[in-house]
């Protein structure tokens, strides 16, 4: 599914840049094709997603107390990172912001009985449109809003033998602001604070192996090809929250 948008999003693009013509960076007229020319830019972002898994993290706190101490942390933050490309409209303060990112958040550990292991991993894509109210030749502070789609894998291991894999996926939104500084005409650096909402309460199990302690307060449901519970609900996982990120533009 997550493919499918990419692709799409893409060729739209594409088709934008071929119909309205390219410009220089900085230009607010004379490029412009019928005053919808504009410039593009590429680049990358990376930062920490506030992305606490309150259900995971319940497991955790009772595989803690179960095996008197593991040394499995829980899961708050996760780590993002991804390629983007912006088209700026000339003469408007309107851009259009494509980013696909990869999502990591694992905490690895040991108990008594084994390895205790909680992650998840995905994709996200979101397109965002931008809009640079205050700028000049240095600076340029924005707003953005996007909605977008993410897919997430996620995986649990507590004790010998017993691990499940399981998958989410939906779509969500992304606010925020932020501000480029511009080294040259052609190269800027940002930061940017979001906030993204992309929760996910259904999971869908995918590999299964050993037996987890449903009295000892573990999973409850877990077979392959069964929606994944914990205390006979289904689990949730988030991918959203707030989000400090920084990144690079390279204008063309």
């Amino acid at each position: 599914m997550m493919h499918v948008i990419a692709v799409i999003l893409l060729m739209t693009v594409v088709q934008v840049h071929a119909a309205t013509g390219s410009s220089s960076h900085g230009s607010s007229s004379g490029g412009a094709v019928a005053g919808l020319g504009g410039y593009g830019a590429i680049g990358f972002y990376g930062g920490i997603v506030n992305s606490t898994q309150d259900d995971l993290n319940t497991m955790q706190s009772r595989a803690n107390i179960n095996q008197g101490g593991i040394t499995t942390g829980q899961l708050t933050q996760a780590y993002e990172f991804g390629p983007f490309y912006q088209y700026r409209f000339d003469g408007t303060i309107y851009a259009l912001h494509i980013r696909p990112t990869y999502f990591y958040a694992r905490q690895d550990g040991s108990g008594s009985a084994g390895s205790y292991t909680y992650g998840v991993t995905g994709y996200t894509i979101f397109p965002m449109l931008k809009l640079y109210p205050l700028e000049n030749n240095f600076m340029k502070f924005y707003m953005q809003l996007g909605l977008g789609y993410g897919s997430a894998n996620g995986m649990i291991t507590e004790g010998a033998g017993n691990h499940v894999d399981f998958t989410s996926g939906g779509f969500g939104t992304e606010v925020g602001l932020g501000a480029e500084l511009c080294l040259t005409s052609s190269q800027c650096i940002s930061a940017e604070g979001n906030y993204r909402y992309l929760n996910f309460n259904r999971s869908v199990v995918t590999k299964s192996s050993g037996t987890f302690n449903a009295s000892n307060g573990s999973l409850t449901q877990y077979g392959k090809g069964q929606e994944l519970e914990l205390d006979n609900s289904d689990l949730a996982i988030r991918m959203g929250g707030l989000m400090f990120m920084f990144g690079y533009y390279l204008y063309f």
